[in-house]
């Protein structure tokens, strides 16, 4: 479960707090932590006694490779929401400098 609310919470904090969570950080705890919840869960799934370990090693190689794709379809929504935001937003009236009184 961990593993799938990760990008939505990731971007949520994105989404409200931008200096609390840049996107280095993002795409940092993003790949580390969804490697970390894609190789637990590959180690403690049930499987026969005779398995080949073949899960274990996918997920401990490729474990980050999940996450990323599992975060793109987020950022496509993210993306999408923000620009949309923008874009119906009114936009403020655009005030003029004083000049200054020069009589």
């Amino acid at each position: 479960m961990g593993f799938l609310l990760l990008p939505t919470t990731l971007l949520t904090l994105r989404w409200i707090r931008a200096k609390w969570m840049p996107w280095w950080a993002l795409a940092l705890i993003t790949l580390t932590v969804g490697w970390a919840l894609a190789f637990g869960a590959a180690i403690t799934a049930d499987r026969p006694a005779e398995k080949s370990g073949a899960p274990e090693l996918f997920a401990l190689m490729f474990g980050w490779l999940y996450a990323l794709l599992w975060l793109l379809p987020h950022l496509a929504l993210y993306g999408a929401i923000r620009w949309g935001l923008r874009t119906l937003r009114p936009e403020p009236p655009i005030t003029q400098p004083r000049r200054p009184n020069l009589d």
